[in-house]
């Protein structure tokens, strides 16, 4: 299984200092590793399908990552071969906004499933993780404008999620660069920590 790394800072900050432990993760989830982080309302993305723990790229990203939101995912396959399209996170645009997700879980039976078609965003991928993702755009498109209303926003990924959810373990971390959306259907799978400065 693999897992997620989230970030959601009041100003843009390094995410070294709790991301260099994530990436030791990349021992056990050792198929890839991305990164994903807003920087001045832009999103970066970086992934390779090989372990985070070994990477050159990783060690000289932990000194150049820096943002307000960021999203990381350390992956150990379930579906989908290790390649560089099945590695997550995976970002997708919606009008003048770039969004960025990343899951931890199985909801595989989604993607034979009528109910889930997909219309307007697809996976490049092999992926359930990917054509949730693409899923998720789907409904969110169909909002148009109210999707600048956070309030909006928020139930609509909710109500989702949940639809989604019923497949299996469905835990996402999700963001347009102004917030980052969590998301866990299994209790005490998904754990957060608020931290104030300075960091000891």
């Amino acid at each position: 299984m693999c897992e997620l790394f989230g970030l959601s800072a009041n100003c843009d900050v390094s995410i070294s200092f709790t991301w260099r432990g994530f990436l030791k993760r990349g021992e056990f989830h050792y198929h890839g590793w991305g990164v994903a982080w807003y920087l001045g309302g832009k999103v970066r993305a970086v992934k390779e399908p090989s372990p985070s723990h070994k990477s050159p790229i990783a060690e000289l990203l932990l000194k150049g990552v820096k943002g307000r939101i960021a999203i990381s995912h350390v992956r150990f396959a379930s579906r989908g071969k290790p390649s560089y399209v099945n590695t997550h996170p995976f970002v997708r645009k919606l009008g003048e906004r770039e969004w960025a997700f990343a899951h931890n879980g199985d909801v595989s039976d989604i993607m034979g499933d009528p109910e889930f078609r997909l219309e307007h965003y697809f996976p490049v991928g092999e992926t359930d993780s990917e054509y949730a993702f693409c899923y998720i755009m789907d409904r969110l498109k169909e909002l148009d404008s109210d999707v600048s209303s956070i309030i909006k926003t928020s139930k609509a990924i909710w109500s989702i999620a949940n639809r989604i959810g019923d497949y299996g373990k469905f835990n996402f971390l999700l963001s347009n660069g102004d917030y980052l959306f969590a998301f866990m259907n299994e209790p005490k799978t998904l754990r957060f920590l608020l931290r104030h400065p300075p960091h000891a």
